[in-house]
């Protein structure tokens, strides 16, 4: 009976083991698919070294390789070098003239003064055009304009106010707070696409 108690508790622990172990493959897996496997791999070397030069520039022969443009001309990146210090917010382009990156050759993606960007004069919450439709598409309307704190930090959105008895429909800045100018939106897109999607988001702003 004891024999059969212990093979029983083995088996039970090889089992745990083997299952904890699936569980770990499937959450990198799921990891790796859901945010890329050059940012989860940036994540990982960015636990275990101080370093993070060769994953960068892995990412930016990458970004090289399938003509992703704004991957190699436009997203910032935070290099951590071996002694300890990092080099914040630089783009692939930027890293190769400091020599931790291998220059893009693929003349397709020469990085220029015409890499896309968000411009244009961002209308102020009362210039905002609502269009015609109900209230609540007008309120959307409104509510997509956004806007920055004094603080610099704090983002909000332009306010609605439905029109009510004598009070009229407004569109307007809350208290301390201006549109956000088209070049300073924070924009947030893995592609050109989606960023401009985010830039004309804002009236007034065109992604050129």
């Amino acid at each position: 009976m004891r024999r059969l108690n212990k093979r029983g508790a083995e088996m039970t622990v090889g089992t745990l083991v083997i299952i904890v172990l699936a569980i770990i493959v499937l959450v990198v897996l799921a990891l790796g698919f859901g945010m890329g496997w050059s940012n989860l791999w940036n994540k990982i070397t960015g636990y275990f070294s101080p370093a993070n030069v060769d994953a960068t520039k892995s990412a930016c022969a990458y970004a090289c390789t399938t003509k992703a443009q704004y991957d190699y001309c436009s997203m910032k990146r935070d290099v951590k070098l071996a002694d300890g210090t990092t080099i914040s917010q630089k783009t692939c382009n930027d890293l190769v003239a400091l020599n931790l990156v291998d220059k893009c050759t693929d003349p397709d993606m020469a990085c220029t003064q015409t890499v896309a960007s968000c411009k244009g004069t961002a209308k102020n919450c009362n210039e905002v055009d609502l269009g015609t439709g109900d209230v609540t598409a007008r309120t959307a309307k409104c509510n997509a304009q956004k806007t920055i704190n004094t603080d610099g930090i704090t983002y909000g959105t332009c306010v609605f106010t439905p029109a009510s008895g004598a009070v009229t429909e407004t569109c307007k800045n809350e208290s301390g707070y201006s549109v956000v100018a088209c070049p300073s939106l924070k924009l947030t897109g893995a592609t050109d696409a989606a960023n401009k999607m985010q830039c004309e988001a804002q009236q007034g702003c065109t992604w050129i």
